[in-house]
């Protein structure tokens, strides 16, 4: 195991002492940013622990990329009878400057040590490109040990039987939540809010308990604990990190713990993410917006894996797909040659085996591509086995991206809205996979899709050059121009499959959406939950 520890001040340098003891850390990288703290923490561990003296490694920012765990702790420390939050502005510039010069490798674990930890962690994940579970803001561990021992002096009970927490921020407003016992319960309370201030006021700074209790954490998640502890964590709900106990192990925050707050404590909790807003709303700012870009699959390009890939066959593969996950189909394996198809029906022998060749259905199937055919009657609480000539093909140009979906007008603006959703919370880009051709003409049913679903995210998105020109081509064309000059729905009309055509043009009727899996012998499409 990797840790990097970045910031080698007061406490930084003491989580690096404390870690030294750890035998499942291999390589302890030490990144400041003046190289000669680096070299002289060095020398202070090798002294200390010469037998692990080679696990130490003075490194660069650039080699936080090979680390497992990164452990962030640059910033300025907290000055006596000053909060936590009035550190914000210039930890700010500070952590966007580490940011600028770190990579985090894609299943590396973040521990934020910076104050004020909650907003300085929401910051980090909105840079760092991974998800918000491998982000963890450490404090509310400590402050919990702080109400521990408070309590402990109060009631004289064993600190292992005491069951406490602190919720809502690492910081002053910090909500302690207990069910025991006690003389003067406000007392308590005043005593842990303010009990930073009176280790600041006596010995300059809290570094000790900090080293020692990120010493644990970083443990927990080494050894895949699954432990319950209070750190800051990202809540969906209200957009922004927050202090709560959480299960970690080895890849972050599992999930939180649940325990229930009184009314008094939940109008406190309340009234301090209302106060948050203001300063989580400048966050944005700090961070790329999501990409949002589109490519052809006749140009074989690929998606890349910080991409959320949609998959677009508007006529019509997608569409009855979407609408087959409406109507309750229990699944749906793509699969690109006939053969394949047959192939698969022999597995699954209950499965409906749809799809097309030419846009017409395959002789020994049981339905075509037509999205009337997947209706309830015959496609709910069933698999099917489909191919076309394109979709299943598509799939394969978005096979790095860590998500996949599948696009169509039916649920153009719910899907837009869940993907950008899922984006934001994974730190990924958006990018559709349009089926037909890249050349002129245009396939206008695919570039309507783009259009349309880049109309409900153009004001929270970058948008690339070609998204920008889809937006315009619908704008002044309007949606039935751009679909009246298609030239697929012109073949298909001509085959007499007008209706598939108008079936494909309707827009927003469900908010089903298609999430393509890939298993060990494929790919297979459910709904997304």
């Amino acid at each position: 195991m990797k840790v990097a520890v970045v910031g080698l001040g007061r406490v930084g340098g003491r989580v690096a002492f404390c870690l030294m003891r750890n035998k499942n850390i291999h390589e302890l990288l030490l990144i400041n940013r003046t190289m000669e703290i680096s070299e002289g923490l060095y020398l202070e561990l090798a002294s200390a622990y010469p037998e692990r003296a080679k696990i130490i490694k003075v490194s660069y920012f650039e080699d936080a990329e090979m680390a497992d765990v990164v452990i962030i702790a640059a910033g300025i420390p907290q000055f006596p009878l000053q909060k936590r939050i009035e550190l914000l502005e210039t930890n700010k510039r500070i952590i966007n400057d580490v940011m600028d010069r770190i990579k985090i490798k894609d299943d590396a674990i973040v521990i934020v040590i910076t104050n004020p930890v909650d907003i300085i962690s929401h910051i980090v994940w909105k840079r760092s490109g991974i998800k918000s579970s491998q982000v963890i803001g450490f404090g509310g561990y400590l402050d919990t040990n702080r109400l521990k021992h408070l309590l402990c002096k109060e009631t004289g009970k064993d600190p292992n039987k005491i069951e406490c927490y602190v919720v809502g921020e690492h910081g002053e407003d910090q909500i302690p939540v207990f069910r025991e016992e006690v003389l003067n319960r406000e007392e308590i309370v005043y005593g842990v809010r303010s009990y930073v201030l009176d280790v600041i006021s006596k010995l300059g700074a809290s570094m000790f308990a900090p080293s020692k209790l990120t010493y644990d954490l970083v443990d927990a998640i080494i050894k895949d604990e699954k432990k319950v502890l209070c750190v800051s964590y990202y809540n969906r709900n209200h957009g922004m990190y927050i202090t709560w106990p959480c299960i970690i192990g080895r890849k972050g925050i599992i999930k939180t713990y649940d325990i229930k707050l009184t009314d008094e404590e939940l109008n406190e909790f309340n009234e301090l993410i209302e106060d948050r807003k203001k300063y989580v709303a400048s966050i944005p700012l700090l961070s790329k917006k999501i990409y949002l870009d589109f490519i052809w699959k006749a140009d074989d390009e690929i998606t890349n894996k910080n991409d959320l890939a949609i998959v677009v066959d508007i006529l019509r593969a997608g569409t009855s797909i979407t609408h087959a996950l409406n109507n309750g189909a229990n699944s749906i394996m793509p699969v690109i040659e006939v053969e394949d198809a047959f192939k698969l029906k022999k597995k699954y022998k209950d499965a409906i085996i749809a799809g097309e060749r030419r846009d017409l259905k395959v002789k020994g199937f049981d339905i075509g591509n037509s999205p009337s055919e997947f209706s309830k009657e015959k496609v709910r609480g069933k698999d099917i086995i489909f191919t076309s000539s394109d979709f299943p093909k598509a799939i394969v140009n978005a096979k790095d991206s860590p998500l996949i979906l599948v696009g169509s007008l039916l649920n153009a603006t719910t899907i837009a809205n869940q993907a950008y959703k899922i984006a934001e919370e994974r730190n990924l880009d958006i990018c559709l996979v349009l089926c037909e051709q890249a050349i002129e003409p245009y396939a206008q049913e695919e570039l309507t899709f783009a259009g349309v679903f880049g109309s409900v995210l153009k004001d929270k998105c970058e948008l690339s050059g070609k998204m920008k020109k889809a937006i315009t081509f619908v704008e002044e064309t309007g949606m039935k121009g751009c679909l009246e000059n298609a030239e697929h729905a012109r073949e298909l009309i001509e085959e007499g499959l007008g209706n598939d055509v108008k079936f494909s043009c309707r827009t927003d009727t469900t908010d089903a959406i298609g999430i393509i899996k890939k298993t060990g012998s494929g790919y297979r499409i459910v709904a997304l939950e």
